[in-house]
């Protein structure tokens, strides 16, 4: 399961250096809160649809990956692993040469197998 959000004007502060692990609704609603404003709801209702369809032995991560003109190709978003934390990692746009005034932040939603042991 993988999803993408973006929107204009929510980028707060800098990206995150590693994912955050969704386990519930609460989680969902607390990572969302320190998003900004225009991403908070479409990030809670997107994370919450795909919190329902994580294949059993996977969790459900989500990570600031990109601020932008563009959106990223959700297709692209990876995820490693080091140390016990995972890094969620997403291709960026091709440049477009677009000039924009307010960048979109997005956050990437990916579903991660659970290791074994």
């Amino acid at each position: 399961m993988r999803g993408l959000v973006s929107a204009g004007g929510a980028a707060k502060g800098a990206l995150e250096k590693t994912a955050t692990e969704l386990t519930d609704q609460a989680a969902i609603e607390k990572y969302a809160a320190g998003l900004g404003d225009s991403l908070r709801a479409p990030f809670t209702t997107e994370a919450t649809t795909l919190l329902r369809h994580v294949p059993a032995g996977e969790r459900l991560y989500a990570q600031t990956v990109y601020d932008g003109c563009d959106q990223p190709d959700e297709s692209t978003i990876t995820a490693t692993s080091s140390g016990g934390e995972v890094v969620l990692k997403v291709a960026p746009p091709k440049s477009t040469k677009i000039q924009c005034l307010v960048a979109e932040r997005s956050v990437a939603l990916l579903s991660v197998e659970v290791p074994v042991g």
